[in-house]
């Protein structure tokens, strides 16, 4: 596929169409709600359980704290968009086929790629809108409740999920191209993300049985460390936390690893999504 003027214009357009009818809905704006709620409560908590100490939100900053409102911004801010961002993305191409709109744009000179393209630009366009005001928000809190942050962390989690969100539109839209409608487009986001969580699940608590290799427990327990290893590939989060980590160990090197892997998922995925689309077509 050349990237040629016609094909770069047309991905603009339908990634501008998908943007402003993200935001002519009402879902972005309850997500932001959302975010807001969460991170005045979050905070709050925060300041009151810190509240008989000496906090001071420039100097003496503790690790213990910066990880703590390093969690609590990624599940506020992160995690709900990541729900929103998944959501969105994983009908966002079934809902075209149930709706058969999809059928009107396959026309010279819209084509598999650059409508996939489109997509992920329109999405992706969103969470480059949601993240800054959030993270705005989120920060303007944390002085107004004198609560000790490490800015410059806090922009680090921001940049890295990105690659995060980026991740989740791929994967989202390679499991929009394989349903025909919304419904079932959910349903195998579901099933994917209950499998994911009862297999870390299941590993979590065989980690606390002695390792047996004869038992039937020692042979269940190899069994599932092996699908674990496999499932860490599928799992975006488990890139992310890769780079988190770098983070709390100020690891450059590792976090620009953990962002150069997320690339090369999201590049996979939406490869996947285009070739999806070629074999199977509009239905």
């Amino acid at each position: 596929m050349n990237l040629n003027t016609n094909t770069l214009n047309v991905i603009k357009v339908i990634g501008k169409k998908d943007f402003t009818e993200t935001f002519k809905s009402f879902g972005a704006y309850i997500v932001l709600f959302i975010i807001f709620l969460f991170s005045f409560i979050g905070l709050y908590i925060l300041s009151e359980v810190g509240k008989g100490k000496n906090v001071n939100i420039l100097y003496g900053m503790d690790a213990e704290t910066s990880a703590i409102v390093n969690a609590l911004f990624m599940f506020v801010v992160v995690l709900i968009s990541f729900l929103y961002i998944g959501i969105s993305s994983v009908t966002a191409i079934a809902k075209e086929k149930q709706e058969r709109t999809i059928e009107l744009l396959f026309y010279s000179p819209v084509d598999e790629f650059s409508f996939i393209a489109g997509k992920f630009l329109g999405k992706i366009s969103t969470y480059l809108l949601i993240l800054p005001l959030s993270t705005m928000f989120f920060i303007l809190l944390c002085f107004a409740f004198s609560i000790q942050i490490n800015i410059i962390d806090i922009l680090k989690v921001a940049v890295l999920s990105v690659f995060l969100i980026s991740c989740a539109i791929a994967g989202g839209l390679f499991l929009s191209t394989l349903s025909s409608n919304v419904t079932t487009s959910i349903f195998i986001l579901i099933g994917v993300t209950i499998f994911l969580t009862v297999i870390e699940g299941i590993g979590g608590i065989l980690n606390f049985i002695p390792f047996d290799p004869t038992s039937l427990i020692g042979i269940l327990k190899d069994g599932v460390s092996k699908i674990l290893s496999l499932t860490q590939y599928i799992s975006p989060f488990s890139y992310y936390g890769l780079g988190a980590d770098a983070i709390g160990k100020n690891d450059n090197m590792k976090l620009f690893l953990s962002m150069l892997y997320s690339t090369a998922y999201s590049l996979i995925f939406l490869m996947l999504s285009i070739i999806v689309l070629m074999k199977k077509g509009i239905k």
